[in-house]
């Protein structure tokens, strides 16, 4: 059977790389550890990894190299939604709407990609587009997480 691919999402406004790669880091290991090819906007952005107390905004358009530019940024998480087979876009504890998130989560609808949320109904991002767009909600990443490694036995 074929090795079925996710890409990663949550929110990355206001984190530092730091803040980020913490909060990624142990769901790429735990997902790559049930088999599955993993993408994820961090990972995809090496040049991210060097940037060590910056946090990361709303506008970028200050950042002006092939990597890390506006463009770059939208083109290679648009890329990696296409790529993978299912999408998983964990929003728990979002303080504030991810406009990356909601375009991950649109793309993949779009895609036809198996769109997996976790969210609650208390989330900023519990709206009639995010709702209608995802395959299946979840309330916490553990359950998200067993329910696509489910998928790819």
């Amino acid at each position: 059977m074929k090795k079925l691919s996710v890409y990663l999402s949550h929110p990355l406004s206001g984190l530092t790389v730091e803040e980020i790669n913490k909060w990624y880091s142990p769901w790429i290991l735990e997902l790559k550890n049930r088999e599955f090819i993993v993408y994820d906007p961090i990972t995809m952005q090496t040049k991210l990894k060097e940037l060590k107390t910056e946090k990361l905004g709303h506008i970028v358009s200050d950042r002006c190299d092939a990597i890390t530019n506006d463009h770059s940024i939208y083109e290679r998480d648009k890329w990696g939604v296409s790529q993978a087979d299912i999408i998983l876009v964990d929003l728990s504890g979002a303080k504030a709407i991810s406009i990356g998130c909601t375009m991950e989560i649109g793309w993949g609808a779009l895609l036809n990609k198996h769109v997996v949320v976790v969210m609650d109904k208390s989330n900023p991002h519990y709206h009639t587009f995010v709702l209608k767009s995802a395959d299946v909600i979840f309330d916490n990443m553990f359950d998200a997480v067993d329910y696509v490694t489910s998928l790819n036995q």
